[in-house]
């Protein structure tokens, strides 16, 4: 793309410079939508970049007085410039950007709840769930069915999804299982699935030869489930503690979840809500780690699991094979 050679008003037009690159653009977003000031090397990260990219597009932004400096030395922290009075703007279109997502894959997973009865799990697959899917791509959604029901099934829930796409402008194409087909997957489905996004039931690949695999090889070693949840827990406390925002991002899971929560889910969701809301990140830490029968109790259903991106999930399974190797040797 070539330069613009003509030049315009830095005080009519501040957002040539302000949302002048991608770079700029993400790094906006996570600030704008994230209530808590954090590093630049966090920002970046929250926003997909590389450290060295993020630093120079945070200090860019903090010229343009968009974002603004909080503390000292190594651990200084950036934050949203509320005083600026593109702030506020800014915060409403990339809110309006999250909640379109947000409110597409509610409406996906209600549309597929309510036909429950002939499907028993639904998800979101290929390059959306990939984040790599490009403009005016279909989403494709995968859902797990009976061999008699996946002409009926297609035909409702295309019928059901008609109002999500319009309101989204967006085209959702449909994939329907059987049980057989996913149990016999080959490995390019079985990679596919691996990063499906689950709406309700079971992710995908638990049901390929992959998740029957890793089931049965980790039965002998976590065969204690209060032990796997308090080490998941401690693990998720840990990263909450670096990044505070996760706990606003399990908030407003919670707030979704609690739309279609069964009465006793919908118990421990309160629970959950409450906690979030009156906890310092300090406190939480200690709260996940407690050996306490609340805390145990509430370990089964911890929120922050479909807060974690692929990338965190991964590593704590990591975490969690290793230390369940740990205490087998020992």
């Amino acid at each position: 793309m070539r330069p613009v050679k003509r030049k315009q008003s830095a005080l009519r037009s501040p957002l040539n410079r302000i949302v002048g690159t991608e770079a700029n653009v993400r790094l906006l977003r996570v600030a704008c939508t994230e209530p808590f000031p954090m590093t630049r090397n966090a920002l970046g990260k929250a926003a997909g970049l590389e450290p060295k990219g993020a630093y120079v597009a945070a200090n860019r932004l903090i010229r343009e007085g968009i974002l603004r400096l909080e503390g000292r030395g190594s651990r200084q922290q950036v934050a949203l410039e509320l005083r600026h009075p593109l702030a506020r703007p800014l915060q409403e279109i990339f809110w309006a950007e999250r909640n379109r997502v947000d409110d597409l894959i509610k409406a996906i997973r209600e549309a597929a709840r309510s036909l429950s009865e002939t499907v028993d799990a639904a998800w979101i697959e290929g390059a959306f769930a990939r984040n790599d899917d490009r403009p005016a791509q279909p989403l494709t959604v995968g859902v797990l069915v009976s061999s008699k029901a996946v002409g009926v099934v297609d035909k409702e829930l295309r019928t059901r999804l008609e109002s999500a796409e319009s309101t989204a402008d967006v085209t959702i194409d449909l994939a329907a299982y059987t049980r057989p087909d996913l149990e016999t997957a080959k490995p390019v489905v079985i990679r596919r699935l691996e990063s499906a996004i689950p709406l309700f039931g079971p992710p995908p690949v638990a049901y390929t030869p992959v998740g029957r695999n890793l089931l049965r090889d980790s039965k002998p070693a976590l065969r204690d489930r209060e032990k796997l949840q308090a080490l998941l827990a401690s693990v998720i406390a840990d990263r909450i503690l670096h990044d505070p925002a996760k706990v606003e991002a399990a908030r407003r899971f919670v707030k979704e979840r609690l739309t279609t929560a069964s009465d006793q889910e919908r118990h421990e969701l309160l629970e959950w809500d409450s906690i979030l809301r009156s906890m310092s990140s300090a406190r939480l830490y200690q709260f996940l780690r407690d050996p306490g029968e609340r805390a145990s109790r509430l370990r089964q259903s911890l929120p922050f699991l479909d807060v974690l991106s692929q990338k965190e999930r991964d590593e704590i399974l990591r975490t969690l094979h290793l230390e369940s190797v740990r205490n087998d040797a020992s």
